[in-house]
């Protein structure tokens, strides 16, 4: 989720600071959404989404444009219906650059694999619904480490499920959301309901005091 590009990409699905904000991701120096693993990926399926109908619903082309950039991909589409002009366009006759033709074939790769994988010789693991992680908006300012004692999840977890914060609380004005594992969910809310008066005071002298 910290992963950063040369050309200031960040995130699981390395999102850039500009479509960031054409698309409303929230990043001050509290939190940055293009790290928030759920901000991110429901940024990036909008990003795919548009781009497919700007190339008429082809998801090689849409692949391709989310690496390369829509105007690359539509430059070289014109390129190509110039240089021939009876030819049928698709992304295997474009001339694009080799990282974008790969990361292309990588994603088709990892498809086929996902798709078949006793063919590749993969054992895919059985996943445990109650290890899966839930978005949950905590509706007021908190600590990384009351929420870990709170949920009695070491923080070095808890930091790893919500990578977006910059800091150990998300300020004064958020967003106040957490991934946390779907078994801690009842433990935290009733945690936070008997705490919810006490809480609030600490959390907000921590802030201020920051």
């Amino acid at each position: 989720p910290h992963a950063h590009s040369a050309k200031g990409a960040a995130g699981l699905w390395q999102i850039t600071q500009q479509t960031g904000q054409h698309y409303g991701v929230p990043s001050n120096a509290w939190y940055d959404g293009r790290w928030d693993i759920v901000q991110a990926t429901e940024t990036a399926l909008t990003l795919l989404t548009d781009l497919n109908r700007r190339f008429n619903g082809d998801w090689l082309l849409t692949l391709a444009a989310y690496n390369g950039g829509a105007t690359r991909i539509s430059q070289a589409i014109k390129e190509r219906k110039r240089q021939a002009p009876q030819e049928k366009i698709n992304f295997w006759s474009l001339k694009l650059p080799p990282e974008t033709k790969m990361h292309v074939i990588k994603l088709l790769a990892l498809s086929s694999i996902l798709r078949h994988p006793q063919q590749h010789g993969i054992s895919l693991p059985t996943l445990d619904p109650l290890q899966s992680l839930v978005y949950l908006d905590v509706g007021q300012p908190f600590t990384l480490s009351q929420i870990s004692s709170l949920t009695d999840l070491p923080l070095t977890c808890l930091k790893a499920f919500n990578p977006g914060y910059r800091q150990a609380t998300p300020g004064p004005t958020g967003p106040y959301l957490l991934l946390l594992p779907q078994n801690r969910i009842n433990r935290f809310k009733k945690a936070l309901a008997r705490t919810k008066g006490r809480q609030q005071l600490l959390i907000a002298d921590i802030i201020k005091s920051t």
